[in-house]
């Protein structure tokens, strides 16, 4: 009741004080919670007192004698700025087309920083889990052969916004796992740490001088042409990626890998690094105390 009195209170005093209405119209029309409960002034120029109407309106060039002038294209009532207002989806998009255009340029600690951006905006309808699942998804899509039909569909029902953040996010994820041209970086597992496990499930991966230290001690180095090596809790891969840097320093690339995971994301994760570092072998998503076997992934 209160709040009703002081607007039917306000609502008086701008008559009298604005006698055009433009005070009146403006304050119910900004979409204000208790501004639909009252009728709105009706204007003396024939304007449309809804804030989306009235920029259509000025857009289109009706501007009434003494209310606007059409050579500036101002509205009345506002702080004398052009009106110049783009859709949503228009700006966003040329957001994304910006950064694409800038994404060459970017380091790899920047790459990361604008990777774990566009995650939390495609997490937006979403949550992080399902949005980090969708980014391998769309990554490993292209070296799928066949695509079940539920995959297709999937993909075909993406908005264009999500499609552009995607690319976007393959490019940022292309720089980061290039690392400065060194390459065989787990950025992937870094990534889901850091935006999607949280240390859930006791998801913390080896650190990677640890991997390279346990590869070299189980004799990496010395390893022919050929011959294969195996981890049995991959994660994301990283005791896969330390072998097969050590393995290619001794000019060795012809090695293949073979892990396996119960979770399908690290699953994902892994083969994923073995396809963008050139590796060969196979990813099983599997139970190896059950020897329960649900798919896998052969690179080659």
């Amino acid at each position: 009741h209160l709040v009703f009195l002081l607007s039917s209170l306000f609502s008086c005093s701008a008559r009298r004080s604005d006698p055009t209405g433009h005070l009146h119209r403006r304050f119910f029309s900004a979409g204000t919670r208790y501004g639909d409960r009252h009728e709105r002034l009706p204007d003396p120029a024939g304007r449309p007192t809804d804030q989306d109407a009235q920029k259509a309106f000025y857009r289109a060039g009706n501007f009434p004698t003494g209310s606007a002038s059409k050579k500036s294209g101002r509205m009345p009532g506002t702080t004398g700025r052009n009106i110049k207002v783009k859709p949503p989806e228009s700006r966003h998009k040329n957001k994304i087309m910006a950064r694409q255009k800038n994404i060459e340029e970017m380091t790899t600690s920047e790459a990361q920083k604008e990777f774990g951006n566009l995650l939390g905006r495609l997490a937006y309808t979403k949550s992080y889990p399902d949005a980090f699942s969708l980014f391998l998804d769309f990554a490993l899509l292209p070296f799928n052969l066949e695509p079940t039909p539920e995959e297709k569909e999937r993909f075909q029902k993406l908005t264009d916004e999500d499609k552009r953040t995607l690319l976007t996010m393959l490019s940022c994820f292309g720089i980061i796992t290039d690392n400065n041209g060194e390459g065989f970086k787990d950025a992937l597992g870094d990534l889901f740490m850091e935006h999607v496990s949280h240390g859930n499930n006791g998801q913390f991966f080896t650190p990677e001088p640890l991997c390279q230290f346990m590869s070299l001690a189980t004799g990496v180095d010395e390893l022919k042409p050929g011959q294969s090596m195996c981890d049995p809790t991959c994660g994301s891969g990283r005791m896969l990626l330390a072998a097969a840097k050590i393995a290619a320093e001794k000019g060795n690339r012809n090695i293949w890998l073979y892990g396996s995971d119960l979770d399908l994301t690290c699953c994902k994760m892994a083969a994923l690094n073995m396809l963008v570092n050139s590796m060969q072998g196979e990813i099983a998503h599997m139970n190896t105390i059950t020897m329960d076997h649900y798919q896998s992934w052969h690179i080659r």
